[in-house]
């Protein structure tokens, strides 16, 4: 499967690339800011292909985005209550990012959504 890399924005300290992966009528991209699937678009009984995801027009708006949309969500796809746990009788206190909850919400402030990653190639199974 053939993987194209573009130029998605230039904006902020480095630039973020949009990957596309191509087989048949099925075409998925994502890019190195957060791990985000930007697309998948596939056929539908019709032959009509379509994006079948929730997704921004822009990358600033993914940029800006507070719902997670699309992206590798973080270090918890999910809550922790009053932003703490508890692990061999130490206590550990996590960003406090869920609204008024006290909770902490997929990964904190700073997530794996707001990462920007280096993807390394494999063939060895596509």
């Amino acid at each position: 499967m053939p993987i194209t890399k573009e130029l998605w924005t230039s904006t902020g300290p480095q630039p973020l690339w949009k990957y596309i992966m191509t087989k048949g009528d099925i075409e998925i991209s994502l890019t190195n800011l957060g791990c985000t699937f930007l697309s998948i678009i596939v056929p539908d009984k019709n032959g009509n292909c379509n994006n079948v995801l929730l997704a921004y027009e822009t990358p600033n708006e993914y940029l800006q985005d507070e719902w997670y949309i699309g992206c590798l969500a973080g270090r918890v796809a999910g809550r922790i209550s009053r932003a703490s746990f508890i692990l061999d009788t130490k206590t550990y206190t996590l960003d406090a990012n869920d609204g008024d909850s006290g909770n902490h919400l997929h990964g904190g402030f700073e997530g794996f959504n707001k990462k920007i990653y280096s993807p390394a190639y494999c063939n060895c199974c596509l």
